[in-house]
C-alpha cells in the first residue's frame, strides 16, 4: 500500500490493483419543490433502414402534445443520403427552435445508446451541441440554435422498460404498433409485406395486422409515418402521466432530473426534510 496525497495505492504481486480517492462529502442539498405541473414536452422518434448492416435514418417525427410532425428523406442514394438526412434533420430543429418551444425537453426513449449517436452527428453542423455523457452514454444534451435552446433526454433512462410494455402499464390510449422493420424499400408501395419482415409477433397478430387493410394497398411511407407518430404520441402521455404522478405526490417535476437515480434521490431527499419539518411542527 502506498499512499501519495490523497490517493491511495494498493500492489499486489507488483500490479496496481485497486486505487482509492479521499473526497470530502458534502452535505445533501434540500430539494425545491415545485409550485406547478411543468409539462414542456416534445417527444421524438428516429427510423432507420439497415443497408449495407448500417443503420440509416430515413424519418424523423415529434409530437407536442397537440401536433405531430414527421420529415422524411426522398432518397436512399449513397451519392447524396448525407445531405438528404442533414436536411430533415434540418427542417425538424428549424421548426422545433421556435420561441414557443424554447426550453423545451425533447424526449427520445433510448436516445443515449442509439438514437442520440445519429443525431449528434448532424445536429453538431446545425447549432451548438453541449452533451452530458456518462460510461458513454449520453444522459442529455443541450442544444442551442437561433437563440433558441432545447435539451435531448432519454426516456428510458427515467423509465427503464420497454415502449409497448409501459404504454401497457399507464394504461395509454395510443400504444405502440407493430412495422415491418426488415423491409429496406422505402418506396415500396403494394401488399402487405411478409411476415419475414416483422420482428417479434406471431402468426395471428401478423394476420391481424393484414386483415385490417382489407386488401388495400400498403404505402412503406404512410405507414412508417402513422408508426412513428404513433410512437411518439405513446412515449408522450407516459410521461405525462408519471410526470403528474410524482408532481401530485412529492411536488416534483420530472423534467429536472434525467436519470431515475437522480429522480429517486430527490424523491428521498424530499421525503426526508418532509419527516423533519412534521417532527418540529409536533414538538412546536
Amino acid at each position: 500500500m502506498r499512499e501519495i496525497g490523497k490517493s491511495i495505492y494498493y500492489y499486489e504481486n507488483m500490479e496496481l490493483v485497486l486505487v482509492k480517492v479521499i473526497k470530502k462529502s458534502k452535505p445533501i442539498d434540500k430539494v425545491k419543490v415545485n409550485k406547478k405541473l411543468n409539462n414542456k414536452i416534445i417527444t421524438m422518434d428516429l427510423e432507420t433502414v439497415l443497408i449495407d448492416n448500417i443503420h440509416v435514418p430515413y424519418l424523423l417525427s415529434w409530437f407536442d402534445g397537440n401536433t405531430s410532425n414527421s420529415y422524411f428523406i426522398e432518397s436512399l442514394d449513397p451519392v447524396t443520403i448525407e445531405l438528404e438526412i442533414l436536411r430533415m434533420i434540418n427542417n425538424a430543429i428549424t421548426d422545433i427552435c421556435i420561441r414557443k418551444y424554447n426550453n423545451y425537453k425533447i424526449y427520445f426513449h433510448n436516445f443515449s445508446k442509439f438514437d442520440g449517436y445519429f443525431l449528434v452527428k448532424y445536429l453538431a453542423k446545425i447549432g451548438i451541441c453541449d452533451p452530458i455523457i456518462h460510461k458513454g452514454k449520453i444522459i442529455s444534451l443541450n442544444f442551442s440554435y437561433n437563440n433558441y435552446n432545447i435539451v435531448f433526454k432519454d426516456s428510458y433512462l427515467l423509465l427503464p422498460s420497454s415502449l409497448r410494455k409501459l404504454g401497457k402499464s399507464f394504461n395509454v390510449n395510443s400504444l405502440k404498433g407493430i412495422f415491418p422493420y426488415g423491409l429496406s424499400d422505402i418506396n415500396y408501395i403494394g401488399d402487405v409485406p411478409d411476415i419475414k419482415y416483422f420482428s417479434k409477433i406471431n402468426i395471428d397478430e401478423y394476420n391481424k395486422y393484414k386483415d385490417s387493410f382489407n386488401n388495400n394497398i400498403w404505402n412503406f411511407r404512410k405507414e412508417a409515418i402513422k408508426y412513428c407518430e404513433l410512437d411518439c404520441k405513446s412515449l408522450f402521455e407516459i410521461l405525462s402521466k408519471f410526470n403528474s404522478l410524482i408532481f401530485n405526490r412529492f411536488k416534483l417535476n420530472i423534467n429536472k432530473y434525467p436519470t431515475l437515480p437522480s429522480l429517486s434521490f430527490a424523491i428521498f431527499t424530499f421525503a426526508r426534510s418532509f419527516r423533519k419539518s412534521k417532527r418540529k411542527s409536533i414538538f412546536k
